[in-house]
């Protein structure tokens, strides 16, 4: 028996799917809200993505949020309309509680009956977003305890899941998750208690040059404070009605069907100048972190927008 070895040569068309395809066919997919949402995250973690000044004055500004914990954390795009029917389809409703998953955490904890009585009124106590807005001298006083019985009970629910519960401010509700992510150190510190408005405002270059530390390091650390969240307890669901953005409306004029896109609160985002400079410098520290963040914001902006017009090719079709 003879055993014959040939080599043959095959021209073969495949398609591979690159990065920026995937994330193409992606944004096509993704409705109004959850591309909303999306969006609102990489601003959170792309430093270069800005809003259009445009775009701008009809929302809040994304990264806002770190100057005043009461400023509303996420976009609010709903806008008032008039004279238009609301039909169930429009509501979603979530019926996991915040309190019932701490709860449930807690019935894993050992304590004393009075203690698990203190810790069930001070979750009871915590509000929507998962905040601690009374007075530990006040909780001490009602259940005629010490402040340390107090505070040493609120550190256990701060270890609970979401991270960040029970903070008695914003502050302390990133400090936590950085703490239970096990890497808080001096400059996570420093900035959180007081850069975040200076963060907010994208004022990099101040921060580093105030704390001595290269621009490269420093957006490592806003973009690890920005994924941080500073409403734990939005995370899980509550009985807050929210609105189901459609992509298109069908609209009746004169007895005939009409076909709109919805475009109307589609955010317009573009590159901040000043990232765009610092790669004239190629040797500088921080040229290949920026460059592969504006590669990125790049074909963020252009998946948009094809989308867009994928959209209106497909409603000239209709």
């Amino acid at each position: 028996m003879s055993l014959n070895f040939t080599l043959d040569l095959k021209l073969e068309q495949k398609l591979v799917m690159t990065q920026e395809m995937q994330l193409a066919v992606k944004v096509l997919q993704l409705p109004n809200n959850e591309l909303k949402e999306y969006i609102e995250d990489e601003l959170l973690e792309n430093p270069v993505l800005e809003l259009d000044s445009g775009y701008e004055d009809r929302l809040d500004k994304v990264i806002q949020i770190y100057s005043d914990f009461n400023d509303d954390y996420f976009i609010d795009y709903s806008e008032d309309e008039e004279d238009e029917k609301i039909t169930p389809f429009y509501f979603l409703s979530n019926k996991r509680s915040l309190y019932d998953c701490l709860k449930e955490q807690l019935g894993y904890i050992p304590l004393t009956k009075r203690d698990r009585k203190i810790a069930e009124y001070i979750i009871d106590n915590l509000d929507q977003n998962g905040y601690l807005n009374m007075h530990e001298l006040s909780i001490a006083n009602k259940f005629k305890v010490s402040l340390d019985i107090v505070k040493n009970i609120i550190s256990i629910i701060q270890d609970f899941e979401p991270s960040g519960v029970c903070a008695r401010n914003l502050k302390e509700c990133l400090k936590i998750q950085l703490k239970n992510k096990g890497i808080y150190d001096s400059l996570y510190e420093k900035l959180i208690d007081n850069e975040l408005e200076n963060i907010a405002n994208k004022a990099y270059t101040f921060i580093s040059q105030k704390y001595s530390v290269s621009e490269d390091k420093l957006l490592r650390y806003i973009e690890v404070i920005k994924s941080l969240d500073p409403k734990p307890g939005c995370r899980l669901g509550d009985d807050t009605v929210r609105y189901v953005v459609p992509d298109v409306y069908i609209e009746v004029v004169d007895g005939e069907y009409f076909v709109r896109v919805n475009e109307d609160n589609l955010p317009i985002l573009k590159i901040n100048k000043h990232y765009k400079n610092i790669l004239r410098n190629k040797n500088s520290e921080e040229y290949k972190y920026i460059k592969a963040k504006i590669e990125a914001a790049y074909w963020l902006i252009k998946s948009i927008e094809q989308r867009r017009e994928t959209i209106k090719r497909w409603q000239k079709q209709l």
